[in-house]
């Protein structure tokens, strides 16, 4: 199997700086990946496994490396970074045309 590298996941090389992206804590990084604190603390003094480094950037909210530049995922909603920080779309709004749906309540 040969590696291949992925545009947004492997453009950090640090398991610090994929967390600070992710904005995720260091709790949330050792549930995450499923290890022991003890492992997270020596992954940083020696290097962490590409894997995890991939994993944790798969948090990052952004979607460019889905093509989508300037779109962003925050609590649940979807936003677009070239509008006003308020406006954005929830879950619901963006299914409820599939449905042919007026109303959010339904």
């Amino acid at each position: 199997m040969s590696y291949t590298a992925s545009t947004g996941l492997d453009d950090v090389r640090d398991l610090t700086d994929a967390r600070l992206r992710a904005r995720l804590s260091t709790a949330d990084c050792v549930e995450l990946c499923d290890i022991t604190e003890r492992t997270w603390y020596r992954w940083l003094r020696h290097g962490a496994p590409r894997w995890a480094i991939r994993l944790i950037m798969s948090q990052v909210g952004t979607l460019d490396r889905f093509g989508w530049q300037d779109w962003e995922i925050r609590n649940g909603c979807l936003y677009w970074n070239q509008l006003h920080y308020r406006y954005y779309w929830t879950p619901e709004v963006l299914v409820m045309p599939l449905y042919n749906a007026r109303e959010s309540d339904i």
